[in-house]
């Protein structure tokens, strides 16, 4: 009986059905916009690197402890300190310098950073040719794979674009082939990163020395592709060999750490183990603060965009429940004959509520269909953008299953509410009234 009310007034139950087609386009469409943006900036935080990995540096503050260059720097006792806490998996500390590399007539100029490298695979530092440095290496690096492809001739102008990581020979990347192969050709190292120019600073000038590369990395992120690795004790020893060749060395006590890079054993203990490393005075930083800041500005996005889409039920919601009205007043004399001929109150009131619920899934179940056909155009249109994050074309909106399983069963829901009070209202008519009225 109530799909045959409907279909008796089908341009009346179609132009309902219209505003909950326009509510669910707007709020499936708006949400999905949310959701694909949340998925790029969780690609992007992926792409930045690991985000069990917790920085500590020391906190500026008054209390903190000074090297001889007046430096904040970590004291070395809080290593074990560190290593002791609770989740924590791997630690080790961190010293960053420049250095300039040279192979024959090429040189790159590399950021290189001293660690403990037993626990480098902790950190996403794993070898993809050559091998790890061992304990027993003298002068030995690993290079992330971006680094053979910074060697540049000097001589030659158009090498300069290769010491920032360029793309060497061949522009392709699939077809890049590096000036230098750093674990066959022999490799010297200087700290002074104008060696070989005719630049004169007053001090003296130190001559190169040896050093091996013994492993290239694997593909991994910023913090490791464009960087050279080496052991942290042995990386102080040959700057403090450079520093009295040149001399510019002067004594120093214990000048502690600048950074210290920690592990945790899963994501879900990182807040708690950062929290705890402020509470003892470092200064913790770790990707999962970006990723948590990131989440809530795609929550709000999406809270706004759903908003949008609200609105536009609610106004088709009114519009259900003015037809039901409507209807109420037509079909006065069918519910008081029901009535008579002895139909269960309930019975009437669940024909409504079903006419109207009926009315909010055709609407929602359209809608559907015409969100998916306008996310798909979107995504056509954000392949013309280039790729993304991680080569994949980017995508301007996502529909996933859940929001189009609640789409369906909001709208019905919308519209079971919208009939609720009409259908009251068809419950309380009198039967004798309704028929002698009509």
């Amino acid at each position: 009986m109530g799909i045959k009310n409907l279909m008796r007034r089908k341009l009346r139950t179609f132009l309902t059905a219209l505003g909950i087609v326009i509510g669910t386009v707007s709020i499936v469409v708006m949400v999905s916009l949310g959701i694909a943006m949340t998925k790029s900036t969780q690609d992007f935080v992926d792409s930045m690197g690991d985000v069990t990995i917790i920085d500590i540096r020391p906190s500026y503050d008054g209390n903190a402890k000074k090297n001889s260059n007046g430096q904040y720097v970590i004291e070395g006792k809080a290593l074990e300190e560190i290593k002791g806490m609770d989740n924590v998996e791997a630690v080790t500390p961190m010293q960053e310098d420049y250095m300039l590399m040279i192979s024959g007539k090429y040189r790159a100029n590399v950021n290189i950073v001293g660690m403990d490298m037993s626990v480098a695979d902790k950190f996403g530092i794993e070898i993809e040719k050559g091998r790890m440095i061992s304990k027993d290496d003298r002068n030995a690096i690993v290079v992330g794979m971006e680094v053979p492809f910074r060697f540049m001739n000097p001589k030659n102008q158009d090498d300069g674009m290769r010491m920032y990581g360029g793309y060497g020979r061949g522009m392709d990347q699939e077809e890049r082939v590096p000036d230098v192969n750093m674990l066959e050709d022999r490799l010297y190292y200087t700290f002074d990163q104008s060696y070989g120019y005719n630049y004169n600073d007053g001090t003296k000038k130190v001559k190169p020395e040896k050093i091996e590369c013994v492993g290239i990395l694997k593909q991994g992120d910023w913090r490791t592709n464009g960087y050279v690795y080496m052991d942290i004790e042995q990386l102080k020893k040959i700057k403090t060999s450079y520093e009295r060749k040149k001399g510019t060395y002067k004594r120093k006590r214990d000048e502690g750490y600048s950074q210290i890079r920690v592990k945790v054993n899963d994501v879900k203990n990182v807040k708690a183990v950062q929290e705890k490393l402020k509470n003892n005075g470092y200064n913790a930083t770790c990707m999962l603060d970006w990723v948590e800041d990131m989440k809530k500005q795609s929550a709000m996005v999406q809270m706004i965009f759903g908003g949008i889409g609200a609105i536009s039920l609610l106004v088709a919601a009114i519009g259900i429940t003015n037809t039901m009205i409507m209807a109420i007043y037509e079909r006065r004399k069918e519910i008081g004959v029901m009535k008579v001929i002895g139909a269960r109150i309930k019975d009437i009131k669940r024909l409504f509520l079903l006419e109207s619920a009926s009315i909010g899934l055709i609407g929602g179940t359209i809608g559907l269909g015409v969100s998916f056909i306008a996310s798909h155009f979107l995504n056509m249109l954000g392949k013309n953008m280039g790729p993304g994050m991680g080569g994949e074309p980017v995508k301007l909106s996502i529909i996933p299953f859940w929001l189009a399983a609640s789409a369906l069963l909001f709208t019905a829901f919308i519209g079971l509410i919208s009939g609720y009070l009409p259908a009251r209202k068809a419950m309380k008519l009198s039967a004798l009234e309704a028929i002698k009225n009509d």
